[in-house]
């Protein structure tokens, strides 16, 4: 395989600066008042591409001029949650698409995996974190999920929280779970029910 051609097409920073300005809007929102048990409803977060959230999420796009992020984000008086679809963050994806259909299948994953471990340990890193980190899929699409704890800029206290991120195409989808208390149990009800309604619909 043509060492140069398999280059992973991967901007880091691109990561960074999704994780900030996520951090910074969770930073700015007002306080919702919900219950554990409360309606959760449906919310079409990409073409396809659905989660269900405890209450209307606050909606938030950011263009840096090479790529755009939208964040979904509301919370529960239990856990923080949110959905963040950085879009063009794979760069030069045409040109990964044209090389790949001459590389081996297990070449291809190799590149897909460098890139997603890298985005996880550029997210982590911004938060001075160390995580459990396990691959994932959505359909076809590889992922990785995430544990770790950090602090919540909500009430800046130091929590779990978990991810679920994807590479789908040329975007990062990363679904995003912060708890906000230390009742575990409470809490990871909520986790699983959110993580539990990503679904994936292509057409």
């Amino acid at each position: 395989m043509n060492k140069i051609a398999c280059k992973p097409y991967v901007n880091i920073l691109k990561g960074y600066r999704v994780v900030l300005i996520s951090t910074l809007l969770v930073s700015l929102l007002p306080p919702f008042i919900a219950l554990a048990g409360g309606s959760w409803s449906q919310v079409e977060v990409s073409n396809g591409l659905y989660v269900d959230f405890p209450h209307t999420p606050k909606y938030t796009i950011s263009n840096t001029g090479s790529y755009n992020a939208a964040t979904y984000v509301t919370k529960s008086n239990n856990c923080l949650f949110m959905t963040i679809i950085a879009r063009q963050v794979f760069s030069r994806y045409p040109e990964f698409i044209f090389y790949s259909q001459k590389w081996k299948t297990e070449e291809t994953k190799a590149v897909l995996d460098k890139f997603l471990d890298s985005y996880v340990g550029g997210k982590l890193q911004y938060v001075n974190a160390v995580g459990v980190i396990k691959p994932i899929t959505l359909k076809q699409y590889l992922g990785r999920k995430v544990s770790y704890s950090a602090i919540n800029p909500v009430d800046g206290k130091k929590h779990l929280r978990y991810s679920e991120i994807y590479l789908i195409k040329d975007s990062v989808v990363s679904f995003d779970c912060w708890y906000l208390r230390d009742d575990f149990s409470i809490c990871d009800q909520e986790r699983i029910k959110y993580f539990k309604t990503v679904t994936l619909k292509e057409y």
